[in-house]
């Protein structure tokens, strides 16, 4: 909660690419995440995801519960979202066609995808982003420098216009860890990036 954007820095630095590009501006307004494993025997789990005041959703609170009834049932408690308006309907709609992304993953009625699919957003929060998220947002952080010490050479050599309030030096929140570099660097709170 310290750090501006961790969880969003988090989710974005881990090279599955599960963010929908539509989903990074809601990923701002995110501010913390929390995971509750094997609440019974069978190993049930919880998923919160928190949200400050945003032009998106009313909830503040986003939860999907998955309770394992034996080993090939499950009931789904997935989120639900109350829009503020037409970004929010627009980003709804996203996610309804996209369950490999956050939110559709935790608007989505199943707790995995199809059999054979590649791992879903449930399982990489659970299995890797969870157990050690620092290492996913200092690849998102040294991604975004990547991005930004690149765009003034880029810049210079293309035309002098800027869209109108756009600085040259703003680097886009959609870089991603496969771009970024092994350098280290202190962030925040004293997070050795």
């Amino acid at each position: 909660k310290k750090l501006d954007n961790f969880w969003g820095g988090a989710f974005l630095g881990h090279p599955a690419t599960f963010v929908a590009k539509e989903e990074v501006s809601l990923l701002k307004y995110l501010t913390n995440v929390d995971l509750k494993e094997n609440i019974d025997k069978k190993g049930s789990f919880e998923i919160k995801l928190e949200l400050a005041d945003n032009p998106f959703f009313k909830d503040r609170e986003i939860t999907k519960r998955v309770i394992f009834q034996d080993a090939t049932t499950e009931r789904v408690e997935p989120a639900k979202l109350h829009s503020h308006g037409e970004a929010g309907n627009a980003l709804l709609a996203l996610a309804r066609n996209n369950p490999q992304s956050v939110l559709g993953w935790m608007v989505m009625d199943r707790a995995l995808l199809a059999e054979g699919a590649e791992k879903d957003f449930g399982d990489i929060l659970r299995r890797d982003i969870w157990q050690d998220p620092i290492p996913h947002f200092c690849a998102h952080q040294q991604a975004q420098k990547i991005v930004a010490a690149a765009r003034p050479a880029a810049t210079a050599s293309s035309s002098p216009e800027q869209p109108s309030g756009q600085q040259a030096s703003e680097a886009p929140m959609t870089a991603t860890a496969s771009t970024a570099s092994t350098s280290t660097s202190t962030v925040g709170g004293g997070v050795g990036c």
